[in-house]
């Protein structure tokens, strides 16, 4: 039994154009469990693609190191903030 599906954006549902695939998009909505978009891309890009296709909105982004899993929930994040904050005062 599948519980739920994780597909990537980029090239994957999108065209070489970063233009969505209309037939992609509809394959997804036509199923019938949750759908996780994943994405190397920044939260708000990942969130507002999967509230624009209509797929539920947990995301996977930030290349694996940012999880959310409604739309208006808060960034899990799965690294190490400190790091990451020091690595932005640089």
């Amino acid at each position: 039994m599948v519980l739920a599906v994780a597909v990537d954006i980029d090239g994957t549902i999108t065209h070489k154009d970063r233009s969505l695939s209309c037939r992609a998009v509809r394959a997804l909505r036509k199923l019938k469990v949750p759908v996780i978009l994943a994405t190397g891309n920044i939260s708000c890009f990942a969130r507002t693609t999967a509230k624009l296709i209509g797929v539920s909105d947990m995301v996977i982004c930030e290349n694996g190191g940012v999880v959310r899993f409604s739309y208006d929930g808060d960034d899990i994040v799965l690294g190490d903030k400190k790091k990451c904050l020091k690595a932005a005062e640089k």
